[in-house]
């Protein structure tokens, strides 16, 4: 493996940790700063808002937007299959990991993890608060410089074996070591359920400098291997 996979393989293991999975780093635990930013940004009760529709992710046929809520019994969880190209280098039970060895990209699937909800958040606000706290998390860590967000998308991903389909939030993330100046960037995409205080999520870290259609290319085909069961 290349000092470059590496390297990046060192960015996507202090990224987990930042966000909570298996520990902390400097104390930071994205379940907790999830769960005061939702918090923070739940709706005042007076008036009370009106509630967003809630699906049943079961019985799901079509889209579910980020605006509609999901009913739950347990956490929504991801399932992966290797795609074409990429291979399956996973080695912790607690999260699934893919590399690209064309790219140098790599793809993370964590377990996922819970958060302090409010009797007023939903999944948008809750998805978007998740994204702010994975960032700060980035930016927490000391490893790390010009944590810089660039944009925001949509992934869809499939629900039920290809019935309905799910929206999930996608930011873009640049990023540089601080020892050695090498610039990276990360493909995050979050979806927050409130009802349950779960949150799923998983990213795709790739090197500063990949061309757009490779870039685009590859990011499609690893989000393109994921699905959510519930």
């Amino acid at each position: 493996m290349s000092v470059g996979a590496w390297i990046g393989i060192g960015a996507g293991l202090l990224a987990m940790i930042v966000f909570g999975v298996g520990g902390s780093f400097a104390g930071y635990r994205v379940g907790a700063a999830l769960g005061t930013a939702v918090a923070r940004a739940a709706p005042d009760p007076k008036p009370m808002p009106a509630a967003p529709e809630e699906v049943p992710l079961g019985h799901l046929v079509g889209d579910l937007p980020l605006d509609r809520d999901v009913t739950v019994r347990t956490a929504p969880q991801f399932h992966a299959t290797v795609a074409d190209g990429w291979e399956d280098d996973s080695e912790d039970p607690s999260e699934q990991y893919f590399t690209d060895g064309d790219t140098l990209c790599y793809l993370v699937v964590p377990a996922g993890e819970d958060f302090s909800s409010t009797a007023t958040a939903t999944d948008g606000a809750a998805t978007r608060a998740a994204v702010d706290a994975y960032v700060a998390g980035m930016r927490d860590n000391t490893a790390l410089k010009a944590v810089t967000p660039t944009d925001q998308s949509s992934v869809w991903l499939d629900v039920n074996d290809g019935k309905g389909r799910m929206e999930f939030l996608q930011s873009h993330i640049a990023y540089e070591f601080s020892d050695t100046g090498e610039k990276w960037q990360s493909f995050l995409i979050v979806r927050a359920f409130a009802e349950t205080s779960w949150v799923d999520y998983a990213f795709v870290d790739c090197p500063a400098g990949i061309d757009a259609d490779t870039l685009a290319g590859a990011t499609e085909d690893a989000f393109g291997s994921l699905s959510v069961r519930g």
